[in-house]
């Protein structure tokens, strides 16, 4: 049962990536062509065109590549908070409770977050522009700019990482606390229940990574409807 399940899992996820890669090439193809062409009768400049497609090939790139990474990520969440709500009660409080942090965090930061990604677009926009100029003051200014809005999207996503870990040691820390508190002498009860919130936590990490690159998509989004 469990090799057929293996099989039935290999067809199905192949066929899949058969299937993605030729539908969101299409997808591609259409979309940027309405795009050139919109653009085109806007009477923009070249290098607004090129980075609008490189940006537009980004987007469809989430799609096809992160967007079922996503979902996995938010049934593995849901799954394990599952079994940690029939393990213990306070633990799955503590789970949401940490869950509730990090959307916190990144409502908090979202608008910042958009503004910086807002900032190094419109840098990318402006690059065939700076690189066909003779001007090696415009062509260095160009890529410090670059430069810039990148620590600046680091620097913020290292501030809600450090937060967001805080977080997790925090309810590492709590859990066996918790588990052993209420009277459990099993010690298997109290490693198991452990290793299931560390599984949460390492499926929540990636979140993150997920919701910044929402924040991102969204301003690219915006940019290439105006």
């Amino acid at each position: 049962m469990l090799a057929g399940l293996g099989i039935i899992s290999l067809i199905v996820g192949s066929g899949r990536r058969f299937y993605d890669t030729r539908a969101y090439s299409d997808i591609y193809v259409t979309i940027s062509k309405e795009m050139v062409a919109k653009e085109q009768s806007r009477e923009s400049s070249i290098s607004k065109i090129a980075a609008r497609a490189s940006l537009l090939t980004e987007f469809v790139e989430f799609l096809e590549n992160s967007m079922p990474r996503i979902l996995e990520s938010i049934m593995g969440v849901v799954g394990v908070l599952i079994i940690i709500l029939g393990l213990n009660l306070t633990v799955f409080w503590t789970c949401i409770g940490l869950f509730v942090l990090m959307v916190a965090i990144y409502l908090l930061s979202g608008k910042l977050n958009y503004r910086f990604n807002e900032g190094y677009n419109n840098e990318i926009e402006n690059q065939v522009t700076a690189l066909t100029s003779q001007d090696l003051g415009i062509i260095h200014k160009h890529f410090k700019a670059i430069t810039l809005w990148n620590i600046r999207l680091s620097d913020l996503e290292t501030w809600n990482y450090a937060a967001i870990w805080l977080g997790i040691i925090a309810v590492l820390a709590y859990t066996p606390i918790v588990v052993i508190g209420s009277g459990a002498i099993n010690y298997g009860l109290v490693f198991s229940i452990l290793m299931y919130v560390f599984q949460y936590t390492e499926s929540l990490l990636m979140l993150p990574f997920f919701i910044q690159q929402t924040i991102r998509l969204q301003e690219i989004s915006v940019r290439l409807q105006n």
